[in-house]
């Protein structure tokens, strides 16, 4: 797994497969029960997507993903929950996002939760920011916020990264993050984000390894 660590917490970098972007996008169905209604998001077209694919090996995937960002990342506090993964994090929401022309996600994170993964099954983009002067700037890029003094100048505070097709991003789920509006109708971009949670149990384990750890110290 690439790893991004511009600032304190980690951001994972993988990649699925196009038969696996393919499979996803099948199951992107409008008829999905509606989630907007509990997301911070303005876009229309997001819906709740886990119970479609339940059971499938792509949905190990994710979670196995997310456990490879936990074991191989250095992600902090949550590398002491290593010894007690596998059988204790499971999934407690997913969402597709169908963005359209002027949608956008404004700065936001996915609190009460452990882990979020999202994915990028399908991106096509051509459309140009309007009036922007920074030719490096574009439709539909995500951006990653970190919570420390944003005007210290000694630090970065944000990284904006260009997701394509495939594309998987995994981080802590009280990141701040946001995405831009894409600028034409004929412009698409798909994401599915995955929200993560420890178990009580390892809730529990996690709270005794800290105060082993405060006694040793």
């Amino acid at each position: 797994m690439k790893s991004l660590k511009p600032f304190g917490p980690s951001i994972g970098l993988e990649k699925l497969s196009q038969a696996e972007c393919d499979h996803l996008m099948a199951t992107c169905d409008p008829s999905l029960p509606n989630a907007n209604k509990v997301l911070v998001g303005l876009i229309k077209e997001e819906k709740s997507i886990l119970s479609a694919i339940e059971g499938s090996d792509i949905l190990e995937h994710i979670k196995d993903i997310a456990l490879d960002y936990l074991n191989n990342v250095d992600s902090g506090f949550y590398s002491k929950l290593k010894p007690i993964l596998k059988s204790h994090i499971d999934f407690a929401g997913a969402w597709y996002n169908n963005q359209k022309i002027y949608e956008h996600q404004p700065p936001h994170n996915h609190i009460g939760h452990s882990i979020v993964v999202v994915v990028f099954p399908h991106i096509d983009i051509t459309a140009p920011i309007p009036y922007d002067r920074n030719d490096s700037n574009k439709a539909g890029l995500l951006t990653f916020y970190h919570s420390g003094n944003l005007n210290d100048g000694f630090g970065k505070s944000a990284i904006t990264v260009e997701p394509k097709t495939g594309d998987v991003y995994v981080f802590p789920a009280d990141l701040m993050h946001g995405t831009l509006p894409i600028y034409s109708e004929e412009d698409s971009r798909y994401s599915i984000s995955f929200n993560l949670i420890f178990s009580e149990k390892a809730r529990k384990d996690l709270s005794k390894i800290i105060k082993k750890q405060e006694v040793t110290d």
